[in-house]
């Protein structure tokens, strides 16, 4: 059974272009407009050549099974919004997946930034798929806005969840490259 995607990246456009390097301990994904930092989570691999089949920047997995439904995948995208307020943005998700989902559940989830502010949530239909959805705002005034969702048929492990919080938490907005 195919997953559905994330309501956050769904409901944003799908990704532009990325490339990606490395540098010490983060990858720097860089698009038209755009460039943030992300730590890889140890035994994960950063992807941003499938990325945009999922309408994100960058995905994360164990297995390339992801790929294919078969595993978790943790997606990334950096999106603009004209509205900043992430907590109304989630209440929307909800309610679209309520009208979509009869028997979804939803719960609250913990998940931080040092120095962001995040709004997360659980949304599960049981034997179907459960996702956890944050949006990580950089900074008040700005458009700029994270999306983050690990997707599983599964709840997730507790180390599938260190992973998620640990590329949450790593999350960094970085100034775009000049134009040329």
């Amino acid at each position: 059974m195919r997953r559905p995607a994330a309501a956050a990246l769904v409901l944003l456009a799908l990704a532009a272009p990325a490339r990606a390097e490395r540098q010490a301990d983060r990858v720097i994904v860089r698009g038209d407009g755009f460039a943030f930092g992300v730590k890889e989570p140890p035994a994960w691999r950063a992807d941003l050549g499938h990325a945009s089949r999922f309408g994100a920047h960058v995905l994360f997995y164990q297995t390339k099974h992801a790929l294919r439904g078969g595993a978790t995948l943790i997606m990334v995208r950096l999106g603009t919004t004209a509205a900043n307020d992430a907590a109304q943005d989630l209440q929307g998700d909800i309610d679209d997946y309520r009208k979509r989902f009869g028997g979804v559940v939803f719960r609250d989830l913990e998940v931080s930034h040092p120095e962001y502010r995040c709004v997360a949530k659980e949304f599960t239909v049981e034997s179907h798929f459960h996702e956890y959805l944050t949006y990580v705002s950089p900074a008040p005034g700005r458009t700029e806005r994270f999306a983050a969702a690990l997707n599983t048929e599964a709840a997730a492990s507790p180390e599938e969840l260190e992973a998620y919080r640990a590329i949450v938490g790593s999350l960094v907005l970085l100034p775009p490259e000049p134009s040329r």
